[in-house]
């Protein structure tokens, strides 16, 4: 299943042909449409494992009396209500452009990771909340075979979670991807130090599953605070990928007649939409109609390789 769900992602060609700006602009959006439906279909993968995944946590903690389990449930509910909300953040991000939002709607995806985050923090306080009640009270855990096995089962459903989310993640771009899987890698590490704790309640005396719940939240915080600042980081505007511009820098010089490169500009509107600008020297030779055919070439193949909309100034030497 996985093999066949595999997104073409714009081409690179090699130099050599006149470039195809139109046909960029179509491969791009194919590459758009192309994305938005397999994020849509790892992201309702997600609901349904999650959705089974906190029904049975929720049952395993009420038989076993364990605050760090039911905490673990609800966490792995949170996950469910951030992938539904993921889902309205691709549908809006793929939205083309209009009269309001001329560049897109593609950090739409960003925001949506951002308010995903803010959630995880917030089951992260209330699971400490709720552990430190049981702390004080000095509440033990029991133990139950059946949803003890049922821990164990939700470990293994959460790594390949993990790796599929940040694999199909990093093949689209999908900050929604990626963040959803840190979020099942973590809740690997959650699940396995509750897991843990029952089995040591079984041979000392000290209530551990208070502290073990104050630990998941502080690790639910913990990683929530990542994820918000790193969709925070693309939503302000973070700095273009240095080989990136390297690489653009590189082709803008390949071409005939330009001296040199500077003022080079990327800013990102989302996952697969960049504008950029760049000044290139000429010389001062040239008639306009000659500088105007180079800094076109340019612009064309420059979006044609990176799907980057170009706007070259053209400075005579």
């Amino acid at each position: 299943m996985e093999g066949k769900d595999q997104t073409t992602q714009p081409t690179h060609p090699d130099h050599g042909g006149e470039p195809d700006a139109d046909s960029a602009l179509r491969e791009a959006a194919a590459y758009a449409s192309d994305r938005s439906k397999s994020g849509l279909r790892v992201l309702f993968t997600n609901i349904l494992c999650n959705f089974l995944l906190f029904a049975g946590k929720l049952i395993a903690g009420f038989f076993m009396k364990s605050a760090a389990v039911v905490a673990d449930a609800f966490n792995n509910l949170s996950d469910t209500v951030s992938n539904i909300i993921g889902i309205v953040g691709v549908r809006i991000s793929v939205e083309p452009a209009d009269e309001g939002h001329p560049y897109g709607h593609g950090r739409a995806e960003y925001l949506t990771s951002f308010v995903i985050s803010l959630i995880i923090i917030a089951l992260g306080v209330y699971s400490m909340y709720e552990s430190l009640g049981k702390l004080i009270r000095g509440e033990r855990t029991t133990f139950d075979l059946l949803p003890f096995i049922f821990l164990i089962i939700s470990i293994g459903v959460k790594l390949f979670m993990a790796y599929f989310n940040k694999k199909r993640g990093e093949e689209i771009d999908s900050t929604i991807l990626k963040t959803a899987g840190a979020d099942a890698l973590s809740d690997v590490l959650v699940t396995s130090s509750t897991v843990a704790v029952i089995l040591l309640e079984r041979v000392v005396t000290w209530p551990l599953d208070g502290a073990a719940g104050l630990i998941v939240g502080f690790l639910v915080i913990k990683t929530g605070c990542q994820m918000a600042c790193q969709s925070a980081d693309y939503i302000i505007g973070r700095a273009p990928d240095p080989k990136m511009v390297r690489e653009v820098t590189q082709c803008i010089l390949m071409h005939d007649g330009v001296k040199q490169v500077h003022e080079l500009l990327l800013h990102s509107y989302g996952p697969g939409h960049m504008d950029g600008s760049a000044h290139i020297e000429l010389s001062k030779e040239l008639t306009l109609e000659q500088a105007h055919a180079i800094a076109d070439r340019i612009e064309a193949d420059v979006r044609r390789r990176w799907g980057i909309h170009m706007v070259i100034h053209v400075d005579p030497v």
